[in-house]
């Protein structure tokens, strides 16, 4: 123990932080443990003079054994150890060379000792035996005491009459100010302790405050006399500290000798200090003294200066920020507090005085102490009423920061019932008045924002606190507050005092009084007022005061009637929800007029529940009133007048409704739009009881609106104003014209007929007559709309007058200087007058149409490109509304028609955006007319304006603008939809030509079309399929004319269609492309082919000296050649022959001397030719040809009849071919072409390389004639494969090869197995080259791997093959013989071949690492051999494993330590395949520890993979152990797809292995114990972490042998170069104390 000591010893200055801190834990475990040993041992390396630490680390070591004091300082029983530290420590403090970090560690380590119960009085008595009389005390010293009096203030009270003993015959003559400072902070904590220990006399019996008389009036003497004259502010202010702490210790006597002399001291240092607190506390501590000595009279004689001294003290505003500033603000209250108890009048008098005649500073310092005094109850009733006498005289002073503070003492005042519902009432008043603009969500920035808050929050908080929190408030509020909701000098308070209303609502006492109460209170007419001003509080969605209005209003229910409570009950909190969920939309005018429709319901709910007509007079009357207090408020005037529309529909009063009547019309702002629709609304309102009455006054305003009466004025005076009278008149009329919109749309519908029909019209009409205004003219406009939408309601009334309003409305829509607005509203208008009946007439149509579009789209022509304005916007939305309403009204062909000739000519437009417009609105004309289609036997069965249409859209189609073009597509789209409909197809069938146009159209919108003649194409296809012959030849006819549009793009468009129609009409064009070149191309084939029949070989070889890649005249050649039955085998035999007898390559050296692989010409031109060959021997190409004999050679049946048996040629020498082909593919694998090809001297037959042969890739070129052959065979899988192998661009690399391979060989199974057997007998022969030899071992793997189809005999032959490789002398087909015979794993029990022991033993034999130069290629193997051990074994009877498993356990212990994280992984992976099939085995067993082991050391592998196989390992090695627990534990913790915190499982395995396996602890031990010196850090620290937990959860006597390899080993890797190591062995070390065999030397 002492060298594992001594090693954390050195490196506690080890220079990561880390290691120290992990160093210093594990000494502290030690320590608690061994304390005495450790001590002793941290002593001995200080105090050693050969390795004295750096002072750093001496502090550290410090701060270690300070912890270990803290722990267990207790239980140390060796006092001279304990002595030793503390002398040492002495001597670091007074040493004044020490580093200042030093003394402080040591500093710190004294006062934890003096905190432990049994040590505290030696470091005491040895620290006050150094203050000697004789000497000056020591800084460190005295900080030292100091700390230990806070830390243990019940002990060091014991020894403050020593401390003074030594200190007081020396404090004269010290001059120092920092120790002055110190000592008196020294005193201050010591009496304070006295004090404290007196008090609390359970911790100290003997103590008392006489025995401390006699020192502490010495030392009191010299403080006063010497050090309080000292020059330093700093030490005065400690001075005066101490003896405010020491007037505790002092006798009466000496008390009142001194205190005079003490308060005037400290009172005359308030000017000199720039921070007072050290003055106040003392002051307070002496007044506080003086309280408890009953002594405090003797301040009188300076009360008057103490008072102002306090008082400009409070005065000073506290900054949250410097918390000593606030702390002397506390201490001044406290002080004031105290004198308070014995000088009530003189204090009450000064603040009195500084209330009513000071500065408004003052007066907040007054006001706070009056809080402060009120709260704590320090003043009788009487003084206090004195106080609110003064107050009340206080409320008119303006200044923010006494509002605020006077909102406080209200609050103190109201908390401490000081107040009655008389003498409260103006502070009631005054908190309202001041409560104006604040909120309740409003809070301060900081504290130290106090002085700036707004006093609105202020008075709302507190108003709010009242309501909510106090009850003894209650009486002072209700219903006080209902007073000031109905009076408007207090509007801006009016959020605060319904926010109060509505919580005193919720209290108990409001409802137990009578329902009159509280308007008795404030006035016998107030209920209908107040509700009327809470539902007119609500009418904004975006007004804070809407719930709270709410709020207020339900809990005044039952105090308005008694039938209220229920109705209101129903309906308020649907409208609260409402409510909330306005704001977000609270600018949107239709969510405000729901919000006051909702509003106007309620209102009207209420008067019939009330059911009362004097309330609903009572209503009217005040809502009149509220119209002439808010005159200035629109939006208020605006919902009162629609509020009393709801009560006049209720009023039964005739005389009151028609003065109301006349009232609301004589104070109406009609110049005003808003108050002209609300005025409207309430005349609407009304009219739906009393309709007679309003049309009455209705024919009297408008006569009295008539200008044109003869007035009894004097000429000169009319003349003078009769501009005026005649602007008046015309507001008045348009706002009587609303009114008759508003009474058609409210009204009941039974009655609506008949006056539409009768006075309403009559006056409309004479309006139109006489009118000459624009503003009558645009309301008349609205007017006619609602009166068309009412009439909606009645389907058999027809409108009489509707001609002649057309004819006003065309004629207002031709008006050369029409507005926006009024072209607007007239669209509107017609939109609703066409969905009366009857329908119009084509005349009405026309003109109607006509007038619509030139108005509107002629303002499009002045319109900028960057866009259109909003107004403008709307009216072209107006227009398409009109219609698509004029079209779904009469859905026929006709009104179609009309629509779309109109609008022919605006497609035209020069200018893009009306074109766009106009496409725009025939696209909604074609979308509502087969939206609203119904074909009946009565209607026409042919849509005959389809040509014209299609003709008008083919120039759009082609427009420069992408949208129009998209558009126009669309247009065309929906066109072709109508005619499908027509011609009997239902709407919701497929059609592969809209799909296709639907398809263009996204493109044009996404501007991906890559070609517009594609488009053209498109367009053309799609027309020549929709249309017949005669509807084509009349499009033809009328599209012509867009060849002259004025956009040169459309009309080259246009000929583009009209070229792809002729196209697709007529296959002559296709017939006649390239005619005389083409057939003699054919004719020369045919001589070829002609020729091959009498020698095919010599043709072959001719054709073969032709360059690479081949010409299109020489691929025609070999596929002619191909299709040919005879020529076809012939040439094959002859091709094969020359690549079986001819080199694939051969090496050359380039310039730098590199080796490269050039491919041979012959067999690189045979591999070219038999793909031509092949190529057109496809099945699904001949499919093909025999379907278009257009696209093919195939010109007869004979001809076809030949491509068969060329087929059935090919299919025949499948195997051959295949395995050629694969040996050849394989070879060109990293081969480059050859360019240049040098032949003999003097040879006629030089090769010259294609200039195109530099992109020829010969790997590529073998690869692309097997696809051709496997498409000959119907292998359509492979084919896809081998065309995904080809886009490869990585593809000749030998791992790219091999995987594809793989992948040819698996799906050439799947669809070929009958030729197998016979690819396997072409393949198994012998190669040279090494990349023949792997290709034709990885072909073998993948057929073990696929069963080879369940040929078991064919089987036996490819596994002989793959055994006899396994000598081979390329290490890659080693290897991937290995990786075959691995592949026996997939195979089940019963499938597995009778050498299924050779396959093992020959992959156990391949795990032995051969000796040589290929070392890697080596490792490779026996990888291999290790996952297909690992993937076979599990499948494996245990009779074949026994006999190797001693082998493979010896052999995985030796990989387990290799570089390659694979071949670990691989190896672990051996281990969990043996636990599972011989893991019971006597083999096994004897071995099972060791490896358990190994896999649990490694859960801390760097490869992530080799983690989560050790734990697959362990669980499967669980079974095994003989330990459910330790079982269980694997299963849980082990999670191969979770993480895992090895500590904490090291440390819960490690208690299980202690109990249930105690004989293998000295195994594991020594096991674990030799990866301390692994090269990887993870192992060694999993390795010492496993280590020591095992040690300290087993018994001593199961792990004393392996001790001093544990020690030596904790030593080695204490010392280690990861930081991660070091930290785990110093972990360890604690763990591994508990063992009494390492604690000896």
């Amino acid at each position: 123990m002492n060298g594992l000591i001594s090693a954390l010893l050195e490196a506690s200055s080890d220079f990561d932080i880390n290691v120290r801190k992990t160093v210093s834990a594990s000494l502290i475990q030690l320590g608690v443990q061994y304390h005495s040993l450790v001590l002793s041992s941290i002593r001995q390396f200080l105090d050693d003079t050969q390795t004295t630490p750096k002072a750093h680390i001496q502090s550290i070591l410090y701060n270690t054994t300070e912890g270990i004091v803290r722990e267990c300082g207790d239980k140390i029983e060796d006092e001279k150890l304990i002595l030793d530290w503390v002398k040492a420590s002495e001597q670091l403090l007074i040493l004044p060379t020490i580093a200042h970090d030093l003394q402080q560690a040591a500093s710190s380590f004294l006062v934890s000792l003096a905190c432990t119960k049994k040590h505290s009085n030696v470091v005491l008595n040895s620290l006050t035996n150094l203050l000697k009389p004789e000497e000056v005390p020591p800084h460190t010293i005295i900080e030292t005491l100091t700390a230990i009096a806070i830390a243990n203030s019940r002990v060091a009270a014991c020894y403050f009459k020593k401390i003074m003993d030594n200190l007081a015959p020396y404090l004269i003559n010290i001059k120092q100010d920092n120790l002055r400072m110190a000592i008196s902070l020294l005193l201050a904590k010591y009496s304070e302790s006295v004090v404290d220990a007196v008090c609390n006399k359970e911790y100290v019996d003997t103590l008392s405050l006489d025995q401390h008389h006699e020192q502490c009036s010495f030392i009191y003497d010299t403080l006063m006399q010497h050090w309080l004259k000292s020059p330093q502010v700093g030490v005065r202010n400690e001075v005066i500290l101490c003896l405010g702490h020491m007037s505790f210790l002092l006798s009466k006597e000496k008390l009142e000798s001194y205190v005079l002399s003490l308060v005037s001291s400290t009172i005359g240092q308030y000017k000199r200090n720039p921070c007072p607190f050290t003055l106040t506390y003392s002051l307070a501590l002496v007044c506080d003294a003086l309280l408890k000595m009953e002594i405090e009279n003797i301040l009188q004689i300076h009360i008057d200066s103490l008072m102002n001294t306090l008082f400009s003290q409070v005065c000073i505003t506290p900054n949250f920020n410097e918390p000593y500033t606030v702390k002397n603000h506390c201490e001044v209250l406290r002080c004031f507090d105290m004198l308070a108890k014995g000088f009530s009048e003189p204090i009450v008098g000064l603040l009195i005085q500084r209330l009513e005649n000071a500065s408004h500073v003052q007066r907040v310092g007054s006001l706070l102490v009056v809080k402060h005094l009120i709260n704590s109850r320090s003043l009788s009733t009487e003084y206090v009423n004195r106080l609110i006498a003064v107050l009340n005289l206080s409320l008119g002073d303006p200044n923010s920061k006494v509002v605020r503070n006077v909102a406080q003492v209200i609050v103190a005042l109201c908390h401490n019932n000081h107040l009655d519902s008389n003498s409260g009432a103006p502070f009631i008043t005054y908190l309202v008045q001041h409560s104006a603009g604040g909120t309740l969500d409003s809070r301060r920035a900081s504290l130290n924002d106090v002085g700036e808050e707004f006093i609105g929050n202020v008075c709302c908080r507190a108003l709010n606190l009242l309501a909510t929190s106090m009850n003894s408030a209650f009486p002072l509020l209700w219903p006080r507050l209902l007073q000031f909701v109905t009076n408007l000098e207090y509007q801006q308070s009016f959020p605060t005092i319904l926010s109060c209303l509505a919580s005193l609502l919720q209290n108990p006492e409001t409802s137990s009084g009578s329902s009159e109460v509280p308007f008795k209170e404030i006035g016998s007419q107030s209920a209908p007022y107040i509700v009327s001003h809470l539902i007119l509080m609500c009418c904004s969605p975006n007004d804070p005061l809407g719930i709270s209005s709410l709020s207020v209003l339900q809990g005044l229910a039952g105090h308005i009637s008694p039938n209220l409570p229920d109705v209101w009950l129903e309906h308020l909190p649907q409208l609260k929800e409402t409510y909330t969920s306005l704001p977000t939309t609270a600018n949107d005018p239709s969510s405000i007029q729901m919000w006051q429709d909702s509003l106007r319901d309620f209102l009207g709910c209420t008067i019939e529940a009330i059911n009362d007509d004097s309330f609903t007079c009572g209503l009217i009357s005040s809502q009149m009133d509220q119209l002439q207090v808010w005159e200035r408020n629109q939006a208020f005037r605006c919902f009162l007048m629609s509020a009393v529309g709801v009560a006049l529909k209720h009023c039964k009063s005739r005389p009151l409704v028609d003065s109301t009547l006349d009232s609301l019309f004589n104070m109406s702002n009609h110049k005003s739009s808003a108050e002209q629709e609300s005025f409207s609304l309430c005349i609407g309102l009304c009219s739906m009881n009393q309709i007679s009455v309003v049309l009455s006054h209705i024919e009297t305003w408008l006569k009295s609106t008539d200008t044109s009466k003869r007035s009894t004025l004097s000429l000169f005076h009319l003349l003078k104003h009769q501009d005026a009278r005649s602007e008046e008149a015309t507001w008045q009329r348009s706002s009587l014209i609303l009114c008759l919109g508003q009474i058609a749309s409210l009204a009941s519908p039974e009655l609506v007929g008949s006056y539409i029909d009768g006075p309403i019209m009559l006056h409309l009409l004479n309006i139109i007559n006489s009118n000459k205004s624009e503003l009558v003219n645009d309301i008349t406009l609205q007017t006619l709309s609602k009166i068309a939408k009412a009439l909606l309601c009645l389907p058999s009334f027809q409108l009489r007058q509707r001609p002649l309003f057309l004819t006003h409305i065309v004629s207002t829509i031709k008006q050369e200087n029409i507005s926006l607005s009024s072209l607007t509203g007239a669209l509107q208008v017609l939109r609703d007058l066409v969905a009366l009946e009857p329908e119009l007439n084509v005349e009405e149509r026309t003109i109607v149409l006509q007038a619509s579009l030139s108005a509107t789209l002629l303002h499009l022509e002045h319109c900028s490109s960057s866009g259109i304005d909003s107004m403008l916007d709307r009216c072209y939305s107006q227009l398409n509304v009109f219609i698509r309403t004029l079209i779904q009204h009469d859905t026929c062909p006709a009104t179609l028609d009309d629509v779309t000739t109109l609008l022919h000519s605006w497609t035209q437009s020069p200018h893009e955006i009306v074109r766009a417009k106009a496409l725009d609105l025939l696209y909604s004309s074609f979308c509502t007319f087969l939206q609203h289609l119904v074909l009946t036997q009565f209607g026409p069965s042919t849509f005959n304006q389809t040509c014209q249409l299609l003709a008008m859209l083919s120039p759009r189609c082609a427009d420069p603008c992408r949208e129009i073009r998209a558009q126009a597509i669309a247009c065309v789209l929906l066109v072709l939809k109508i005619l499908a409909r027509y011609n009997g197809q239902s709407p919701d069938a497929t059609d592969e030509d809209i799909t296709c146009l639907k398809a263009l159209e996204e493109k044009v919108k996404e501007n991906n079309e890559k070609d517009s003649s594609e488009a053209y194409f498109i367009i053309a296809k799609v027309l020549c399929n929709k249309l017949s012959f005669v509807q084509l030849r009349l499009y033809l006819s009328l599209v012509v004319i867009g060849l002259q549009d004025l956009q040169s793009q459309s009309g080259a468009g246009v000929a583009q269609i009209l070229a792809a129609v002729f196209t697709l009409r007529d296959s002559i064009y296709r017939r006649l492309e390239k005619v005389s070149d083409r057939r003699t191309t054919q004719y020369a084939v045919e001589a070829v082919c002609n020729l091959a029949k009498h020698n095919i070989v010599a043709v072959i070889d001719a054709i073969m000296l032709y360059p690479v890649p081949y010409e299109r005249c020489i691929c025609e050649t070999l596929q002619r050649i191909g299709c040919e039955s005879d020529l076809c085998g012939s040439s094959l035999t002859h091709l094969t022959h020359i690549l079986e007898r001819s080199q694939f390559f051969t090496d050359h050296q380039t310039a730098t001397q590199e080796d490269v692989k050039i491919a041979s010409l012959s067999t690189l031109t045979a591999i070219c030719s038999m793909k031509e060959l092949l190529t057109l021997l496809s099945v699904r190409r001949s499919s093909k040809s025999e379907k278009s004999s257009e696209e093919s050679p195939l010109d007869s049946h004979e001809q076809i009849l030949s491509v068969s048996a060329s087929q059935q040629i090919v299919n025949e020498r499948l195997p051959s071919l295949m395995a050629l082909l694969l040996l050849s593919y394989g070879s060109y694998i990293g081969t480059v072409a050859p360019l240049h090809q040098s032949t003999a001297e003097g040879s006629k037959n030089s090769f010259v390389p294609n200039r195109n042969a530099t992109g020829i890739v010969p790997s590529k070129c073998a690869l692309e004639c097997l696809q051709a052959l496997v498409s000959v065979s119907c292998c359509a899988q492979l084919e896809e494969a081998l065309s995904s192998q080809l886009l490869n661009p990585h593809g000749d690399t030998v791992e790219d090869f091999l995987n594809g391979l793989s992948n040819i060989a698996l799906l050439f199974v799947q669809e070929a197995p009958m030729h197998i057997s016979a690819l396997v007998a072409y393949l198994d022969s012998h190669h040279d080259h090494e990349i023949q030899r792997m290709t034709v071992t990885a072909v073998f793997g993948e057929l073990v791997a696929e069963k080879c189809c369940g040929d078991f005999e064919l089987l036996e032959i490819i596994t002989s093959g793959l055994l006899s490789r396994l000598n081979d002398k390329s290490g890659q087909v080693r290897r991937l013989a290995v990786k075959g015979l691995a592949n026996f794993a997939m195979l089940q029990r019963e499938q597995m071949s009778d050498k299924m022991s050779e396959v093992v033993s020959a992959l156990v034999s391949s795990t032995d690492l051969r000796e040589g130069s290929e070392a890697h290629m080596e490792c490779q193997v026996a990888l291999e051999a290790l996952r297909g051990l690992a993937s076979l074994l599990p499948n494996l009877p245990p009779s074949l494993i026994v006999q190797h498993a001693p082998t493979l356990l010896i052999r995985i212990r030796l990989f387990v330590e290799k570089n390659s994280g694979e071949v670990r992984e691989a190896s672990m992976g051996v281990l969990r395949g043996l636990s599972t099939s011989v893991g019971s085995t006597e083999e096994f067993k004897e071995q099972i520890f060791l490896h358990l082991l190994t896999a649990i050391i490694h859960l801390e592998d760097p490869y992530p993979s080799m983690v989560v196989m050790c734990k697959s390992a362990l669980q499967a090695l669980g079974p095994h152990l003989a330990s459910k627990d330790i079982q269980k534990l694997f299963e849980e913790q082990l999670v191969p797809s979770s993480s895992l915190n090895f500590q904490d499982f090291v440390a819960n395995l490690t208690k299980k292995l202690g109990t249930d396996m105690k004989d293998q602890i000295s195994l594991f031990l020594q096991v674990s114990s030799s990866y301390f010196r692994h090269t990887e850090p993870t192992i060694r620290r999993a390795s010492i972490l496993f280590t020591g937990y095992l040690i300290h959860n087993s018994a001593e006597s199961d792990v004393n042998a392996s001790l001093q390899r544990l020690y030596h080993g904790l030593l080695y890797l204490l010392r280690d170069q990861e930081q991660t190591v070091r930290c785990a062995a110093a972990m360890v070390v604690p763990l591994v104390a508990k063992s009494e065999k390492i604690l000896e030397p």
